[in-house]
């Protein structure tokens, strides 16, 4: 009887001290996504540009980076919604993600080409420098 209150303390134990290291391992996944799917995204553009480069257009950047899907700039696009881990746009060439800490907020200028994180937004601050070219 006595081990296994010895081993229930013993998990007890483990427990408390694991499980705060693991809690932030779910947001760390979803900034990870974040951050793949902007390098994606600022590929599309790359390459639009390219694209339009070879063509001799005027138009060196796509006006807006969602067509029939939100960053259509992208071959396969992204799919928008509200929960944490996804996309949504806010118009105006703004695009946010939702995170469990707060929103992570981008904006796209059409005329530069860049996408970047805006760092004057509440959680953006805290975090855009994960997202630096």
């Amino acid at each position: 009887m006595v081990e296994v209150i010895f081993v229930i303390v013993v998990l007890g134990i483990l427990a408390t001290i694991a499980l705060p290291k693991f809690a932030g391992v779910v947001g760390d996944a979803y900034i990870s996504k974040a951050q793949s799917q902007v390098a994606a995204v600022r590929s599309g553009i790359s390459n639009f540009r390219s694209e339009q480069l070879l063509k001799g257009a005027d138009t060196l950047y796509p006006a807006s980076l969602d067509n029939s899907k939100l960053f259509g700039v992208v071959s396969s696009g992204v799919t928008s919604g509200t929960d944490v881990g996804e996309w949504s746009t806010s118009g105006n060439n703004t695009y946010i993600f939702k995170t469990s800490n707060g929103d992570i907020v981008f904006n796209y200028d059409s005329t530069t080409g860049s996408f970047e994180c805006n760092k004057t937004a509440s959680y953006s601050a805290t975090i855009c420098d994960r997202f630096t070219n």
